[in-house]
């Protein structure tokens, strides 16, 4: 090492901590590994003479995070004013390893910006308490932006319990022109949970669950299976107690490894029957009872009759959850929905499987989720999947619009209860008409109806399995509703202001979920000691600073050019980076959403290797990486 000569001075000292520190915190590293003697032999080999200005762990959490947290808010702070959008407030509360907080988070232009992390302590958490800590950070907010919180904001949107409902129905009172609306991804989940409990399907279900348990407890079988699939098929799955959608994709995953596990069970297989040979007592009627029922057609029939309705409900989950819905989405889904419970329930092969009864029950249950039911008393006892907004949302949008043909009494009432909040008396008057306008597509926007939905037409010849395919599909072909209503709305201009607004609201709370998830990644069992204000802090930079990096012009071409030129990998968009940390036992960790983002930030971390940066260091790419100076210029501490 004496070849090389290392010089240090404090101003890149600076840079170089304060790389370290975005390190730590972007990937929920302990502060201790700072006084590692490995990290401070591997810092000696980079540079030698950096190690004295090492600080210590204590100096990364006390001094240089709080100036991340602040550095992040700035860059935050210019991301919301280049959008000039109204922004939905999400909260969620939610227990850690020590006690349990409430996470708030802003949606604005399909990015997720994590806001607040809060500490209730000793106070009881009731309507009350959320809806004073609600409306504390909104008018915070605003106060910032030096606006009304009317229009920093345009809805606030979390879970369908009940001290939710009311705290929405507090803070109506005093922002009466904002949309509250329950997540309506957990509302779907319900309708799942509505559909497990029938009794029929109850008995499948917990059928199919037995059989995946059986593969992943017992170590042989296991072993076994998975020297049968070789990576040709997916690995069976569970799901949790609180995450119904996946039920369909336990059953997806059994119906799929159908073969392989008819071969491993079959007198053949002399390694099964082997493990088998050295089962006793419960053990082995648990073997002969999981290979009667693999070998057993009609175990599959059932199988295969519950995965044809569950499976359409789970995709509009998985694809509702998903950044950038809008509240036409839910009627849109729904519809698509109801068409593939109702050409199920007539299919001759399901009749032949499931009784009447339970396909009466079926239907039954999709309309009650749909319109809410009520208790005796008149309290809820089901949530609605649909409320006015979303009924108003989808005669608004362009792309989905009803045609006047249809019945569309309860579409209009519902609208109108929505525009009761915003105008009253003769301008009331001229809004409805405005919309009864848009429903009979006239003028210029009955044009831009025509030729929306001309544009989401499925070409002949292609086909879908199921509605709610075809319904994605379409709504993937969409561009932003509420832009159409900036550009082309103004022949509708009091319909136009409440449009906007409207599509600007986000629907789920999933994005809430992601930074819950992403604070158990920070905040684990051997970390357990870090304050609450420590969590907010790495949590806060840990969402956020991806943010950031995923918006810097600079650091996008850069990581563009080296992604380009990897021969292994096709270049993909980033998309929302907020992910979960792979768990491998299936109850605990179940959301394929997390998983897809997390294998599509996997493929890009694989193209940029370093034998890209060793490419541009030689010249031999497109573009030399840029520094953007302003991130790392800070005092010393």
């Amino acid at each position: 090492m004496s070849q090389y000569t290392h010089s240090c001075n404090a101003d890149q000292a600076n840079q170089i901590i304060f790389a370290l520190m975005q390190l730590l915190a972007a990937h929920a590293l302990p502060f201790t590994l700072v006084e590692s003697v490995f990290f401070i032999a591997f810092i000696r080999l980079l540079n030698s003479a950096f190690v004295r200005y090492l600080p210590k762990a204590d100096c990364f959490r006390g001094t240089w995070l709080p100036r991340l947290v602040i550095q992040t808010k700035e860059h935050i702070c210019t991301f919301f004013e280049k959008n000039t959008g109204r922004r939905t407030l999400g909260f969620d509360g939610f227990k850690t390893v020590v006690g349990h907080v409430i996470i708030v988070v802003e949606v604005i232009a399909k990015h997720t910006v994590m806001c607040e992390m809060i500490d209730p302590g000793t106070q009881f958490e009731d309507a009350d308490f959320y809806a004073v800590e609600m409306e504390r950070i909104m008018r915070m907010r605003a106060a910032e932006m030096n606006k009304p919180v009317e229009e920093v904001y345009c809805g606030i949107v979390a879970d369908n319990v009940l001290y939710n409902r009311v705290c929405f129905e507090k803070l109506q009172v005093f922002f009466p022109l904002l949309f509250y609306i329950g997540c309506v991804a957990h509302c779907c989940d319900l309708l799942i949970k509505d559909l497990i409990k029938i009794k029929e399907i109850e008995d499948i279900v917990d059928e199919a669950r037995k059989l995946s348990k059986f593969v992943k407890a017992h170590k042989y079988v296991c072993a076994l299976f998975k020297s049968r699939i070789k990576g040709k098929s997916a690995m069976l799955t569970l799901f949790p107690t609180t995450r119904f959608a996946y039920a369909a994709s336990m059953l997806e995953r059994l119906i799929r490894n159908r073969a392989h596990l008819e071969k491993m069970v079959h007198e053949d297989c002399a390694e099964f029957v082997k493990i088998k040979e050295h089962a006793t007592g419960e053990t082995k009627k648990q073997f002969d009872d999981f290979q009667t029922n693999i070998e057993n057609f009609d175990v599959w029939r059932r199988f295969d009759s519950v995965y044809k309705l569950l499976g359409p409900v789970s995709a509009a989950i998985h694809h509702i959850e998903s950044q950038g819905t809008t509240c036409s989405w839910v009627v849109v889904l729904f519809l698509a929905m109801v068409a593939d419970a109702t050409a199920w329930a007539s299919d001759k092969f399901i009749l032949q499987v499931l009784s009447a009864e339970t396909i009466q029950k079926v239907l039954a249950t999709m309309k009650d989720r749909w319109e809410g039911t009520q208790h005796k008393t008149g309290t809820v006892k089901k949530v609605g999947l649909c409320s006015d907004a979303h009924a108003l949302a989808f005669l608004l949008d362009p792309y989905f619009t009803p045609e006047n043909t249809d019945p569309y009494t309860t579409w209009i009432q519902r609208g109108h209860r929505v525009l009761e909040k915003h105008y009253s008396g003769a301008e009331l008057e001229e809004v409805k008409d405005e919309l009864n306008k848009v429903f009979m597509r006239v003028g210029i926007w009955g044009d831009e109806i025509r030729e929306a939905q001309k544009n989401i037409k499925v070409p002949d010849g292609v086909k879908f399995d199921s509605n709610v395919k075809r319904a994605i599909w379409q709504l993937n072909k969409c561009f932003s509703p509420a832009n159409k209503w900036r550009v082309m709305g103004g022949q509708h201009p009091r319909l136009q202001k409440v449009a906007i607004r409207l599509f600007e609201v986000s629907p789920q709370s999933a994005s809430v979920e992601r930074v819950c998830k992403a604070e158990g990644v920070i905040h684990t069992a051997m970390r357990s000691r870090l304050s609450n204000v420590t969590v907010q802090m790495l949590l806060y930079v840990y969402v956020n600073l991806r943010l950031v990096n995923k918006l810097t012009t600079e650091m996008g071409d850069f990581f563009t050019d080296a992604m380009r030129d990897s021969n292994s990998h096709e270049f993909e968009e980033i998309v929302d980076p907020i992910t979960c940390t792979p768990n491998e036992e299936p109850e605990e960790s179940l959301d394929e959403i997390d998983e897809i983002l997390t294998e599509k930030e996997s493929s890009v971390t694989t193209a940029f290797s370093w034998s890209n940066v060793s490419l541009h260091n030689r010249g031999g790419g497109t573009k030399r990486p840029k520094i953007d100076n302003t991130l790392v210029v800070i005092d010393s501490p």
